[in-house]
C-alpha cells in the first residue's frame, strides 16, 4: 500500500455514495483526491452524493487548501448533488469552515460527526 493510499481511501458504496477518507490533509492525499476527482469528472451520475470523511486527519496544509479549491472550481457537479462532512470531534469544526471556504459549492453541503449520520442525509430526499 502507497503513502499516498494510506493518507486518503476512496470508495463507492453500494447505495452509490463517493466516499473520501482523509488520514492527512496535505500534499500526497491533495494529488491523490486530485487525480481521483480529475479521472471521474463529467463521468458522474445525475444524483452524486458525496462524503468527505475528515474525523482521522489534521488540519489542512496550506497546499492542500489550494488544490481543493482549485478542483472544486473546476469541477461540473451534476446538478442533484448533495455533500456531507463528517468531522468527528468539535475541534475540528473551525477548520473544516476554512476548508468549506475554499470549496464553495453552489448545493447543499452540512456537517457530521460520524458517518452513518452523513449517511442518512445523503440518502434522504
Amino acid at each position: 500500500m502507497s503513502a499516498e493510499t494510506r493518507l486518503m481511501n476512496f470508495h463507492i458504496t453500494d447505495s452509490g455514495i463517493f466516499v473520501f477518507e482523509f488520514k492527512a490533509l496535505e500534499r500526497n492525499s491533495a494529488t491523490t483526491f486530485s487525480k481521483i476527482v480529475r479521472d471521474g469528472n463529467n463521468q458522474f451520475p445525475q444524483q452524486l452524493r458525496i462524503l468527505y470523511d475528515y474525523s482521522q486527519s489534521d488540519p489542512p496544509t496550506p497546499y492542500f487548501l489550494h488544490i481543493s479549491a482549485k478542483l472544486t472550481a473546476q469541477t461540473q457537479f451534476p446538478e442533484d448533488t448533495k455533500s456531507a462532512y463528517v468531522i468527528g470531534s468539535m475541534e475540528k469544526e473551525i477548520w473544516v469552515h476554512i476548508l468549506q471556504r475554499y470549496q464553495p459549492t453552489d448545493h447543499p453541503v452540512r456537517t457530521f460527526m460520524k458517518q452513518e449520520q452523513a449517511t442518512r442525509w445523503l440518502l434522504a430526499d
